[in-house]
């Protein structure tokens, strides 16, 4: 049985040390800051407030090795990411015009059955549409998996096999946020779920808009005040899961959930990044 700690915010008052004393982990400690990108690794302050030495997977520096000794792979991945990015696109047009109809029925004055029902039929329009969008990003993933994962490119089957040995050594994995898209693509990359699944996994709850595996939308369902601008489905998103994301990327820990403190918050971190206080590097959508 694995142990999962969820931690807010680590910036100004770091309380990762406490958390794993309370928890009873001690020992070898491995981290993952691949959402830092070039700045992976960076580990001075964490390793202060630990005080012990931390080993940082380098999930990014490997990944940009990889690529460059394959080619074939790397083509296929940036195909990949050109396909979720047109996924999103055609996303966001249809959103627009089913918001636009959710909208105008919210505001209208009438308040009958009809428009009620109306109004209800326009949020599971909305809904069905997220559905639709996360079942293409799951197969497109699916599909880059089958066929160009750790199973098939021997490169990535010995970062694996070495990143494993790693994991096993270490007592608590620690996982930083940054630009959790990159981050989320390199442990999806790596093929890491097995390998994390068996480890103590200290996170941070601060880590969220990005990092969800399906954001709940939020919804008013009360007329709005004259001259409002509060729509009755928001793009902006409450995240029930900091962890979700990642959990179904690594197929684990179905029974997670944050504390009340979980924000929005894309600049987030998970434990390591908050603890280090270190700036984040500037986001890149690879």
């Amino acid at each position: 049985m694995e142990d999962l700690l969820t931690l807010g915010p680590q910036f100004r008052a770091p309380n990762l040390r406490e958390a794993l004393q309370r928890a009873s982990l001690g020992g070898p400690v491995v981290a993952i800051t691949a959402g830092w990108q070039e700045r992976e690794a960076e580990l001075g302050a964490l390793e202060e407030h630990l005080g012990q030495r931390v080993r940082d997977l380098r999930l990014y520096e490997r990944a940009e090795a990889v690529f460059a000794q394959d080619g074939e792979l790397q083509a296929a991945y940036r195909s990949r990411q050109n396909d979720l990015r047109q996924l999103q696109d055609l996303y966001r047009v249809r959103l627009d015009h089913a918001k636009a109809a959710a909208r105008e029925l919210f505001q209208a004055p009438d308040d009958s059955a009809l428009v009620r029902k109306a109004r209800r039929s326009a949020i599971a329009a909305l809904r069905r549409l997220d559905a639709e969008h996360l079942r293409e990003i799951r197969a497109l993933h699916g599909r880059f998996e089958v066929t160009w994962g750790a199973g098939q490119r021997p490169i990535l089957a010995r970062q694996l096999a070495d990143l494993e040995q790693l994991i096993t050594a270490a007592a608590v994995v620690c996982i930083a946020g940054g630009h959790v898209a990159v981050l989320l693509n390199r442990l999806r990359l790596f093929g890491l779920g097995r390998a994390l699944r068996t480890r103590p996994w200290p996170s941070g709850s601060c880590c969220s808009t990005i990092i969800r595996h399906r954001a709940r939308a939020t919804r008013n369902c009360s007329k709005p005040a004259s001259g409002s601008s509060v729509t009755p489905y928001s793009c902006r998103t409450q995240p029930r899961d900091s962890l979700r994301a990642i959990r179904s990327a690594l197929r684990c820990w179905p029974g997670a959930w944050p504390p009340r403190s979980a924000t929005r918050s894309t600049t987030a971190m998970l434990c390591i990044g908050a603890a280090a206080g270190s700036r984040l590097p500037r986001a890149r959508s690879d």
